[in-house]
């Protein structure tokens, strides 16, 4: 049995990888790429884009009407967004619905089983187009898909600017002390060398500089994936720097503010004076890679890169000095690299020769240690007092003779 080609395989199929990856950033946030060595230096979002869709069994052309209907109207709720999708995508479905049906029964009438599956498209659909725009790992509908997820729940009656907003809060800066801080102390080698923290790299936003303590070790995960950074921040940087988030989202980006400022962040950790200590790690990475195939994930090289800023000269550029500042350049972060400050002035011990002395290091035991040590020093004050008193009689013995009464 003969089957007709849909539009979106014959296209994707005509389209050759450099045109299906320029096709793929016009698409989502009309960013036209010309250089093709520029496609190659994104390549690891592509990359993305293709595992995100390809694990979910979502065709490209489905995550571009997705974005388009978010972009449209990103203060529609998950559940308007599900329903416009449904109308959008129902012609599609419809498609595949008849096609099954005649190879199962020439007239048959959809069930409750082929609504569910479509309704488990739709949400797939979803699920993948936050993934490849935004870099944010939403749960599926409980309701539609029994499938177990690890992410965000994006409410049925939330808006995708108020979940965005809500994922990303910023933090006031006015009542934070002039505490001085030490920029220098978030890098990630010196995190590494004096705190025992070890890198994680993950492509879900959300999960940026955030500090997992465990009992053996210490990992601070980071977002690696500065490819999708870097072209959303290229689409947004001629838009004034106080853009709002629903107006961001209307071209599928995040605000220039939290863009640069994500970016920045990836410099605090990795400074100029570091980036040889990085590439070693990401070389170490595509080495373990290749060796063990699937099981690891290689990183974007882009997080290596110099950063450019378009929009002049900014706060980042002059030094960080105090507790203030941290919060006033990084609103969105500032909370998390606070924690990773504080971790790196006083670091958690991971070993058992270290959490023992961490336990003794209470007031409890320095008020002990010390009375262990007056008494100490009373017993050899003792004992000392003795054995003068001993060596003076001996002394006296021997100055006076054998018949000294006292010897």
């Amino acid at each position: 049995m003969s089957s007709v080609p849909n539009a979106s395989s014959v296209i994707q199929t005509e389209l050759d990888p450099i045109a299906k990856r320029r096709r793929i950033a016009q698409r989502l946030w009309g960013l036209d790429i010309q250089s093709s060595s520029r496609v190659d230096q994104l390549s690891a979002y592509f990359d993305h884009f293709r595992d995100q869709a390809g694990q979910l069994n979502v065709s490209m052309d489905d995550v571009f009407t997705a974005a388009d209907i978010l972009k449209n109207k990103p203060d529609s709720t998950r559940q308007h967004l599900r329903n416009t999708m449904t109308s959008a995508l129902n012609h599609g479905q419809s498609t595949k619905d008849t096609t099954t049906s005649h190879v199962q029964h020439n007239s048959a009438v959809p069930g409750p089983q082929n609504i569910t599956v479509r309704d488990s498209v739709i949400e797939e659909t979803i699920v993948a187009t936050i993934r490849v725009m935004l870099a944010v790992n939403i749960n599926l509908d409980s309701r539609t898909v029994f499938l177990a997820t690890l992410g965000l729940n994006w409410g049925e009656s939330q808006s995708l600017t108020s979940f965005i907003k809500e994922t990303f809060p910023k933090h006031a800066y006015n009542d934070e002390p002039h505490t001085p801080f030490m920029a220098s102390r978030l890098r990630a080698r010196y995190l590494e060398d004096h705190a025992d923290v070890q890198l994680e790299w993950t492509h879900h936003l959300p999960d940026h500089l955030v500090l997992n303590i465990g009992s053996q070790t210490k990992t601070l995960r980071v977002f690696d994936l500065v490819s999708l950074l870097e072209m959303t921040y290229e689409v947004m940087k001629d838009e004034p720097w106080e853009t709002s988030v629903e107006d961001s989202l209307k071209r599928g980006c995040y605000t220039p503010t939290f863009l640069y400022e994500t970016l920045q962040t990836i410099r605090l950790l990795f400074p100029p004076q570091d980036q040889q200590w990085l590439d070693r790690k990401i070389e170490f990475n595509s080495r373990w890679y290749r060796w063990r195939g699937n099981d690891v994930r290689l990183v974007d090289q882009r997080i290596s890169a110099p950063l450019k800023c378009h929009h002049g000269e900014t706060v980042y550029e002059r030094p960080l000095t105090t507790r203030r500042e941290l919060f006033e350049r990084y609103p969105h972060w500032a909370i998390r690299l606070h924690s990773l400050y504080a971790e790196s002035e006083d670091p958690a011990p991971v070993s058992r020769p270290g959490r023992w002395a961490q336990r003794r290091r209470s007031p409890r035991h320095a008020l002990w240690l010390t009375f262990v040590a007056l008494v100490a020093a009373a017993l050899f004050g003792i004992v000392a007092t003795i054995i003068g008193a001993v060596q003076v009689w001996i002394s006296w013995c021997q100055w006076k003779g054998q018949g000294s009464s006292i010897c």
